[in-house]
């Protein structure tokens, strides 16, 4: 797994900018150095989880891929046995990058993978990332790309 999870941070704040994550309401989420996301240099991959608006509505999460961002409908809970169980309920992914499903697939699990594991302070967490829809392919992303 090569995601890191990690506080934004001073140096990362124009790059979080020109990827301009949203919110819910397409409005562009703070860009602040506390804010925790999980990224993969490496492959310039990067993983923000957004929230809710309501508990009515799903929880978001963006990844950026290439540039583009695809956005995550997600809900998760921990088991008694310690296992996050983290359900991807839809997945947008722009057309643009459409022939990458299959590697964007795998690096929303592992970027899902670090988030939690990241985010716990039980050591002996483990997560599993399930899929309830197969990804849908839209023309642009949020930001019109």
């Amino acid at each position: 797994m090569s995601f890191i999870y990690e506080k934004v941070g001073e140096d990362n704040l124009k790059l979080m900018e020109e990827i301009c994550f949203r919110n819910w309401d397409k409005e562009p989420i703070p860009c602040i150095p506390s804010r925790m996301w999980c990224i993969d240099r490496e492959n310039s991959v990067i993983f923000v989880p957004i929230g809710s608006f309501r508990g009515e509505t799903p929880h978001y999460a963006d990844l950026s891929y290439k540039g583009r961002v695809v956005r995550l409908e997600t809900s998760s809970y921990i088991n008694d046995s310690n296992v996050v169980s983290c359900v991807i309920k839809r997945m947008y992914i722009p057309k643009s990058i459409w022939t990458d499903k299959k590697d964007i697939v795998r690096k929303t699990v592992d970027a899902c993978e670090a988030y939690f594991i990241g985010k716990s302070i039980a050591k002996d967490l483990k997560v599993e990332v399930t899929f309830e829809n197969e990804a849908e392919c839209v023309e642009v992303d949020y930001n019109g790309r």
